[in-house]
């Protein structure tokens, strides 16, 4: 089977039973207080390069940890926090960049560790997602098979094409600088 990025982010979205429902199994996820659960003894939000955490992905009931600096990211949307400036497309900037983050980014690269949603696409790939690279140069630098399996291909891929499409323009590349989110 030849996986390709649609096939990841189709497996995110679908429901088989109603299309038009979403995947059914994103409500299994359990929202919890960041804390030990599981084999997990550590806090997910004592690492200052954690924004949302999902653990035990290869459950049927995983917990998802939202760490307060996933909120300090505004959206494409105009829904932002108390504090938070709102990212907008003159706000972005020209390039690929950490400026593009909003909370979704942070949902698509955890929903990818979720094996039950991408059960088929994950098979394709042995299994699981990796952290191999994290920003969007890193995420440029890694090869084919590397990218297949990395989380933040695919939530890099979505940013991107979300701020595409909503800004009605293409973006350049990442320079040096922009992996380094100050949040």
């Amino acid at each position: 089977m030849r996986l390709t990025t649609p096939d990841v982010l189709t497996q995110i979205t679908r429901n088989d039973l109603n299309p038009s429902n979403g995947n059914m199994f994103l409500s299994w996820i359990y929202v919890v207080p960041d804390g030990p659960q599981g084999v997990m003894m550590e806090k997910a939000c004592d690492n200052d390069k954690v924004y949302l955490q999902l653990r035990e992905g290869d459950t049927d009931h995983p917990s998802l940890i939202i760490c307060p600096r996933g909120f300090k990211h505004g959206s494409f949307l105009g829904k932002v926090w108390p504090g938070v400036t709102d990212a907008t497309c003159d706000s972005i900037g020209p390039r690929v960049s950490w400026r593009m983050l909003t909370l979704g980014h942070f949902f698509v690269q955890q929903y990818t560790y979720f094996q039950k949603v991408e059960r088929v696409a994950l098979d394709a790939l042995g299994g699981t997602t990796f952290d191999i690279a994290d920003g969007p140069i890193d995420v440029l630098k890694i090869d084919r098979y590397q990218a297949r399996v990395n989380a933040d291909s695919y939530a890099w891929f979505v940013t991107e094409l979300a701020w595409t499409i909503y800004c009605g323009r293409y973006f350049e590349p990442p320079m040096a600088g922009d992996d380094d989110d100050p949040n």
